[in-house]
C-alpha cells in the first residue's frame, strides 16, 4: 500500500516583538527555522514615551481660553505591536503564495492571535490546520512539536 507524502506544515510562534518560523516534512519532526522575525530595536523599548514625540500637541478648549494638552488617540506601543502583527502575516502569506507550505499551524498569545487572523488572507486561512493561544517564543523547538503534533496527523 503506498504512504501517503506528509504535506510541509509551517509552525508559526510569536509573541508581539519576534516571531518564528519553523517547518515540518515528516509527522515525526523535527521541526526546522526557515525564517525569523523581530520588531524593529528602536520599537523594542516598550515605553510610549520613547515611541512619540516630546509634547502632546495643545488646543483649545471650546469653553475656556485657554489651551490644554491633548491626549495621544492611540498608544504608539500598541501601534508598533499591530504593525509587528500585519508583518507577521506578511511573511506567511508571502510563503503561502510561493507555495513554500501546506499547512500551517499558528501558536501566540491570544491577542496577536486575533490580530493574525484579521490579516493572513483568506487562502492562507484554509489550510491553517491548527492554532494555540499560547506563548511558545521560549520553548524549544522540541516541546513546541509536541504542543503542535496533534495538528499533524
Amino acid at each position: 500500500m503506498p504512504t501517503r507524502k506528509f504535506p510541509v506544515t509551517w509552525v508559526v510562534t510569536a509573541d508581539v516583538w519576534r516571531a518564528r518560523f519553523r517547518e515540518c516534512l515528516d509527522r515525526q519532526g523535527p521541526l526546522q527555522e526557515v525564517a525569523d522575525l523581530a520588531l524593529e530595536t528602536e520599537e523594542m523599548h516598550g515605553n510610549a514615551r520613547d515611541l512619540k514625540s516630546d509634547k502632546p500637541g495643545r488646543a483649545f478648549s471650546s469653553t475656556e481660553a485657554s489651551r490644554s494638552m491633548m491626549e495621544p488617540h492611540h498608544d504608539p506601543v500598541e501601534l508598533a505591536k499591530l504593525r509587528f502583527a500585519k508583518a507577521v502575516a506578511r511573511q506567511v502569506n508571502d510563503a503561502f503564495r510561493r507555495n513554500q507550505f501546506k499547512r500551517l499551524v499558528i501558536s501566540t498569545p491570544p491577542k496577536m492571535l486575533g490580530a493574525l487572523r484579521q490579516d493572513i488572507c483568506a487562502s492562507a486561512q484554509q489550510v491553517i490546520a491548527g492554532e494555540l493561544d499560547k506563548d511558545m517564543m521560549k520553548a524549544t523547538p522540541q516541546a513546541i512539536f509536541e504542543s503542535v503534533e496533534p495538528f499533524l496527523r
